[in-house]
């Protein structure tokens, strides 16, 4: 059992950095610029110490490959161990896609998470794989496409895989204390956030800037939450504070890591990112783009009775969306 011990403000910035990811999935144009020590000083908060969470005191490294395959938990049966592929990789986290669903249901686990392991694990206790919720085929054709799906694949090798940390001995938080917490509506998404309630072992988890339209209850050894300066050891994504105004927390060359490129080179997530940027009030609706698989070519082709028709939005979203698309396309975001 880990004893809870002093810590300093950001004391994860005296942590060893390993390399996460490819070069090409590297850390994002905000990394290193949303600055938690001058928010810290402003905002009078207290960091939650890193005995709080169910973290590794160091983060672990991030080996995986896309296209690996591994065994996973299915999210929504978890009862069910299926194959599941990687489609992307941020800081020490996985993007996973259950082979046979769709990229609807992709989730998102830690490296050191228990609810993935190698393939053959499974098999190894006594289990069988099983095809995920909703499998696309019928269920009498699970075993060919098993085998289709695992041939000529390359496996997660086992070195890679991490042992889970254990659970803190008790719920640590107090109300205010400050950490970064997943985004569970978009889950790419890595945010400044503040205890906003503690009940028993769940804690309420609130979006620094988002006006309650994000926030969510959890345990306090969720995976989902990180100490304060989590990100800038893993290189994942940490998004300032929701807020206008914000940017008084960013350094001098802090800007949208958006600006100045070509939007019909965006992807989907770049896309989501212009969404949530443009106005806060249209963040809830940015998950539709991923579902609809909106990237930067099909954003500028977009008008406001597609986006009802066909992406299901009501008028007054659409027309704000379109509007913002109207600056995009004459290059004044």
């Amino acid at each position: 059992m880990r004893k809870p011990g002093p810590q300093k403000a950001i004391d994860w910035k005296d942590g060893k950095k390993h390399k996460y990811s490819r070069p090409s999935e590297s850390p994002s144009q905000y990394q290193g610029h949303f600055t938690w020590e001058k928010y810290l000083k402003e905002t009078c908060a207290i960091p939650a110490p890193a005995h709080c969470f169910k973290q590794s005191y160091t983060p672990p490294a991030n080996e995986f490959k896309i296209s690996m395959k591994l065994e996973a938990q299915d999210p929504r049966n978890t009862t069910s161990t299926c194959i599941a592929t990687v489609v992307g990789l941020t800081g020490a986290r996985l993007r996973l896609r259950l082979d046979g669903s769709d990229n609807k249901n992709d989730f998102w686990r830690l490296v050191d998470s228990a609810e993935i392991q190698p393939i053959g694990n499974c098999e190894k206790n006594g289990g069988m794989l099983q095809p995920p919720l909703g499998f696309r085929l019928n269920a009498s054709s699970w075993p060919m496409f098993l085998l289709k799906t695992l041939n000529g694949a390359e496996m997660a090798p086992v070195r890679i895989f991490h042992k889970e940390p254990p659970s803190p001995s008790q719920n640590f938080f107090k109300t205010g204390m400050k950490l970064e917490a997943v985004d569970r509506k978009n889950p790419h998404f890595i945010c400044p956030a503040t205890i906003g309630e503690v009940r028993g072992s769940e804690v309420l988890i609130t979006f620094d800037g988002w006006r309650g339209a994000f926030d969510y209850w959890c345990r306090y050894d969720s995976r989902d939450i990180f100490p304060v300066g989590w990100c800038s050891l893993t290189g994942d994504n940490l998004q300032p504070p929701g807020t206008k105004g914000s940017d008084r927390y960013l350094g001098p060359r802090d800007v949208s890591r958006l600006s100045g490129r070509d939007p019909s080179s965006w992807s989907v997530e770049e896309v989501m990112q212009f969404i949530r940027e443009s106005d806060p009030q249209l963040g809830p609706h940015a998950d539709l783009f991923r579902k609809h698989e909106i990237d930067g070519k099909a954003l500028l082709l977009l008008r406001s009775d597609m986006m009802m028709k066909y992406m299901g939005l009501k008028l007054g979203p659409a027309l704000k969306l379109t509007y913002h698309i109207d600056k995009l396309k004459q290059g004044k975001f």
